[in-house]
Protein backbone atom coordinates (compact mmCIF):
# COMPACT_ATOMS: atom_id res chain seq x y z
CA UNK A 1 0.00 0.00 0.00
CA UNK A 2 2.65 2.48 0.63
CA UNK A 3 4.26 2.36 -2.81
CA UNK A 4 0.72 2.95 -4.15
CA UNK A 5 0.72 6.14 -1.89
CA UNK A 6 4.48 7.18 -3.09
CA UNK A 7 3.22 6.52 -6.95
CA UNK A 8 0.18 8.47 -6.97
CA UNK A 9 1.33 11.29 -4.12
CA UNK A 10 3.27 13.92 -5.37
CA UNK A 11 4.17 15.79 -2.06
CA UNK A 12 5.48 11.65 -0.75
CA UNK A 13 7.75 11.62 -3.83
CA UNK A 14 9.45 14.78 -3.75
CA UNK A 15 9.11 15.52 -0.21
CA UNK A 16 13.22 15.44 0.50
CA UNK A 17 14.41 17.02 -2.84
CA UNK A 18 12.10 20.13 -1.83
CA UNK A 19 13.49 20.16 1.38
CA UNK A 20 17.22 20.02 -0.14
CA UNK A 21 16.05 22.78 -2.41
CA UNK A 22 15.09 25.35 0.51
CA UNK A 23 18.18 24.53 2.81
CA UNK A 24 20.56 24.70 -0.08
CA UNK A 25 22.16 27.56 -1.51
CA UNK A 26 23.06 28.63 -5.17
CA UNK A 27 24.55 24.94 -5.88
CA UNK A 28 21.47 22.85 -5.34
CA UNK A 29 19.22 25.80 -7.90
CA UNK A 30 22.10 25.37 -10.15
CA UNK A 31 21.55 21.25 -9.81
CA UNK A 32 17.82 21.30 -10.12
CA UNK A 33 18.28 23.00 -13.56
CA UNK A 34 20.55 21.41 -14.63
CA UNK A 35 19.04 17.97 -13.74
CA UNK A 36 16.02 19.51 -15.49
CA UNK A 37 17.87 19.48 -18.73
CA UNK A 38 18.80 16.23 -18.43
CA UNK A 39 15.62 14.59 -17.96
CA UNK A 40 14.17 16.76 -20.74
CA UNK A 41 16.71 16.20 -23.28
CA UNK A 42 16.88 12.37 -22.41
CA UNK A 43 13.18 12.12 -23.44
CA UNK A 44 13.11 14.02 -26.64
CA UNK A 45 16.33 11.91 -27.20
CA UNK A 46 14.55 8.55 -26.49
CA UNK A 47 11.61 9.76 -28.64
CA UNK A 48 13.41 10.34 -31.41
CA UNK A 49 15.37 7.32 -31.25
CA UNK A 50 12.33 5.76 -31.23
CA UNK A 51 10.99 6.89 -34.25
CA UNK A 52 13.80 6.12 -35.97
CA UNK A 53 13.94 2.53 -34.54
CA UNK A 54 10.36 2.41 -36.03
CA UNK A 55 11.48 3.31 -39.35
CA UNK A 56 13.85 0.17 -39.83
CA UNK A 57 11.31 -1.89 -38.30
CA UNK A 58 12.87 -2.75 -35.33
CA UNK A 59 10.42 -3.80 -32.50
CA UNK A 60 12.69 -2.32 -30.35
CA UNK A 61 11.02 1.29 -30.80
CA UNK A 62 8.07 0.06 -28.05
CA UNK A 63 10.24 -0.53 -25.32
CA UNK A 64 12.11 2.88 -26.21
CA UNK A 65 8.27 4.86 -26.60
CA UNK A 66 7.34 3.80 -23.62
CA UNK A 67 10.80 4.72 -21.69
CA UNK A 68 10.46 8.29 -23.63
CA UNK A 69 6.95 8.60 -22.18
CA UNK A 70 8.05 7.71 -18.99
CA UNK A 71 10.74 10.15 -18.81
CA UNK A 72 8.31 12.84 -20.51
CA UNK A 73 5.91 12.47 -17.73
CA UNK A 74 8.73 12.47 -14.73
CA UNK A 75 10.47 15.50 -16.45
CA UNK A 76 7.01 17.33 -16.53
CA UNK A 77 6.13 16.60 -13.01
CA UNK A 78 9.80 17.30 -11.89
CA UNK A 79 9.49 21.03 -13.73
CA UNK A 80 5.85 21.68 -12.31
CA UNK A 81 6.71 20.59 -8.82
CA UNK A 82 10.28 23.06 -8.82
CA UNK A 83 8.53 25.77 -10.49
CA UNK A 84 6.18 25.85 -7.77
CA UNK A 85 9.26 25.37 -4.90
CA UNK A 86 11.33 28.24 -6.83
CA UNK A 87 8.39 30.74 -6.82
CA UNK A 88 7.37 29.54 -2.87
CA UNK A 89 11.05 30.74 -1.89
CA UNK A 90 11.26 33.66 -3.97
CA UNK A 91 7.95 34.82 -2.56
CA UNK A 92 9.60 33.63 1.05
CA UNK A 93 12.45 35.43 0.08
CA UNK A 94 10.37 38.93 -0.91
CA UNK A 95 8.38 38.71 2.37
CA UNK A 96 11.09 38.35 4.37
CA UNK A 97 13.50 40.91 3.07
CA UNK A 98 10.50 43.65 3.45
CA UNK A 99 9.67 42.54 6.78
CA UNK A 100 13.31 42.12 8.50
CA UNK A 101 15.17 45.27 10.45
CA UNK A 102 17.10 47.35 9.14
CA UNK A 103 19.99 46.15 10.19
CA UNK A 104 19.20 42.29 9.47
CA UNK A 105 20.25 39.87 7.07
CA UNK A 106 19.13 40.24 3.35
CA UNK A 107 17.27 37.63 1.51
CA UNK A 108 18.29 36.91 -1.92
CA UNK A 109 15.87 35.57 -3.81
CA UNK A 110 16.93 35.72 -7.56
CA UNK A 111 17.86 32.24 -8.09
CA UNK A 112 14.54 30.80 -6.86
CA UNK A 113 13.17 33.59 -9.04
CA UNK A 114 15.11 32.33 -12.22
CA UNK A 115 14.73 28.30 -10.94
CA UNK A 116 10.94 29.03 -10.70
CA UNK A 117 10.15 31.13 -14.47
CA UNK A 118 13.16 28.64 -15.97
CA UNK A 119 11.08 25.37 -15.08
CA UNK A 120 7.60 26.90 -15.66
CA UNK A 121 8.86 27.87 -19.08
CA UNK A 122 10.58 24.06 -19.48
CA UNK A 123 6.98 22.71 -18.62
CA UNK A 124 5.01 24.01 -21.12
CA UNK A 125 8.20 23.62 -23.83
CA UNK A 126 8.67 20.24 -23.07
CA UNK A 127 4.53 18.84 -23.90
CA UNK A 128 5.29 21.18 -27.23
CA UNK A 129 8.85 20.06 -28.35
CA UNK A 130 7.30 16.42 -27.77
CA UNK A 131 4.34 17.32 -30.18
CA UNK A 132 6.84 18.81 -32.81
CA UNK A 133 8.67 15.81 -32.75
CA UNK A 134 6.27 13.55 -33.36
CA UNK A 135 4.73 15.48 -36.12
CA UNK A 136 8.34 16.07 -37.91
CA UNK A 137 8.59 12.35 -37.57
Amino acid sequence: MKFFRWLFSVKVRHRSGITRYERGGAGVRMLTVTVLLLFAGAAIGFEIWSFSLLSAGNMLCILTFILAAGLVIASEEYAVVYSFAGFKMFARGVIDRNTAAPSGERARCGGDLFVGIFCLLAAIALPVGVVAVFLLM
